[in-house]
């Protein structure tokens, strides 16, 4: 819990009784958020209402490689099935659908395929801001030697600089390739403008931190974690991955080398 939070609750005086719930397996940039006020009685709850039963043995073993140990094992209590579907090539199915990214460059390139293919598409309200800040970076940065302030990026201060630190993002090569080709910010913003503002039956893009108190029928768990196991802090890496499946209701759809990614996570 946030010590801001710890601290109103201190203050609170009895006999109000006031409830909060959290899950210590979405803090997302660390193992953190275990601390509870003096004062408090804390519950473990093991149970979702969102996935099917099909859905535990996956949720279990994405936890088992979290640094805390689950006090309770998973289970999904959803009376309607989850099915967990393995992809070869990135999938894009219709309905009320989510595909879920660890990287802006695996965001972009997609949302840029979608803008280009007039999908019905939408980011994610914090995605989309964090999108156009950061690709409005790497347009400036490109083009005029302009530093980045986003904050992944603020470090390199050319061009050729972040090239090299950030090669291991398999779809920075083809976000270079369009930037060569006179991609700039008004083409940025006509991209964005193609997005459907309505919100039944359409592609979701975004990243983990912006799925919070969202759910979709349909998840898709792009294959780009897969390139960032050494780049992230493996605590931040799990929570990432718990947080992008546990959006699901009804089909959630995984890389084919998942399970032996997440075991090779475990054992490191």
């Amino acid at each position: 819990m946030p010590v801001p939070i710890i601290n109103i609750l201190e203050r609170t005086p009895p006999p109000q009784a006031t409830f909060t719930f959290g899950d210590r397996y979405q803090h997302l940039f660390g193992a953190g958020g275990t601390e509870r006020p003096i004062r408090s009685r804390g519950r473990e709850l093991g149970v979702s209402v969102r996935a099917g039963e099909s859905t535990t043995d996956l949720f279990n073993q994405v936890l088992a490689a979290h640094p805390i140990t689950p006090e309770m094992e998973f289970v999904g209590i959803r009376p309607e099935n989850t099915q967990v579907l393995s992809y070869q090539t990135l999938p894009t199915p219709s309905g009320n659908c989510a595909i879920i990214f660890r990287s802006y460059w695996a965001l972009f390139e997609q949302f840029q395929r979608c803008a280009h293919d007039k999908a019905a598409f939408r980011l994610m309200p914090g995605s989309e801001k964090a999108l156009q800040w950061f690709m409005g970076d790497v347009i400036e940065l490109f083009n005029h030697g302009t530093r980045p302030s986003f904050p992944s990026l603020f470090r390199y201060g050319t061009f050729d600089e972040l090239i090299k630190r950030e090669s291991d993002f398999a779809d920075i090569t083809r976000v270079v390739d369009l930037l060569t080709r006179g991609y700039r910010l008004q083409n940025l913003t006509e991209s964005l403008s193609r997005q459907i503002r309505n919100t039944s039956n359409v592609l979701w893009l975004g990243m983990p931190e912006h799925t919070k108190n969202m759910e979709f029928d349909k998840v898709v768990i792009a294959d780009d974690f897969f390139s960032q196991t050494n780049m992230v802090k493996k605590e931040a890496l799990v929570s990432s991955v718990y947080t992008a499946i546990s959006r699901v209701r009804s089909e959630l759809y995984v890389p084919e080398d998942f399970d032996t990614w997440v075991k090779q996570l475990s054992s490191n």
